[in-house]
């Protein structure tokens, strides 16, 4: 599905309650190319990569970009790798684990990557997991947020300090579209950043007051 004029969406029907909407990969750029995350593991990924680079007649892809290191967004980078020839870039902690057979190159926050003359910003967001980028095309303004901002619901933290700092950054990300790791697009990029944040301050607020009425053990 065509997202801007430089983006378009892979999807990956696994629907399941930890991936509400199913899981989504990009392709981002004109002739040189570069994809977002790359599904599970199996070849299946892979194939639906390989016949969308089909339908882009002369483009080439050039580089594989990894959000963070969950199954369902790295678990397709060898066999992608394998069959176009592209080189993969991880957080440094995914580059040197999970991904060190494939030769993942590290990145750096705020590192940017030019793809032909495409520009890719890495902005690093623990929260969800403590080795997560999002991604901002600066070309299209788009921003890929893997797994901290999800197109449906909300998504799960580790570590919640962390992860509202991850928002309040993105907050100045001037970005006129959200391409999430799963569900629906978001056109409403501000509108819905502020929306996790509300959502996270009052689930601590929650938390707040029923402490208040005295000690709790966690399954009270």
């Amino acid at each position: 599905m065509r997202i801007t004029r430089h983006v378009s969406s892979i999807y990956i029907g696994e629907e399941a309650l930890m991936h509400p909407g199913g899981t989504n990969l990009y392709l981002a750029g004109d002739r040189d190319l570069a994809l977002i995350d790359t599904g599970d593991t199996g070849t299946y990924a892979r194939d639906k990569v390989v016949a969308s680079l089909a339908r882009r007649k002369g483009a080439k892809l050039r580089e594989v970009f990894i959000t963070h290191g969950h199954h369902d967004h790295i678990g397709g980078a060898g066999p992608i790798k394998e069959a176009t020839g592209a080189e993969v870039r991880a957080h440094p902690y995914i580059a040197d684990g999970s991904l060190k057979d494939v030769g993942a190159l590290p990145l750096h926050d705020g590192q940017v990557v030019k793809v032909g003359e495409n520009e890719f910003e890495f902005i690093h967001t623990p929260g969800h997991s403590v080795a997560h980028f999002c991604i901002f095309y600066r070309n299209d303004k788009v921003l890929f947020s893997g797994d901290t901002i999800l197109g449906i619901g909300t998504a799960t933290v580790r570590d919640l300090a962390a992860y509202m700092g991850s928002l309040e950054r993105l907050l100045a990300c001037d970005a006129r579209v959200i391409c999430p790791g799963h569900g629906p697009v978001i056109r409403n990029p501000q509108e819905k950043i502020r929306e996790y944040i509300a959502h996270r301050r009052l689930r601590e607020n929650q938390v707040l007051a029923a402490l208040a009425q005295g000690p709790r053990t966690s399954r009270q």
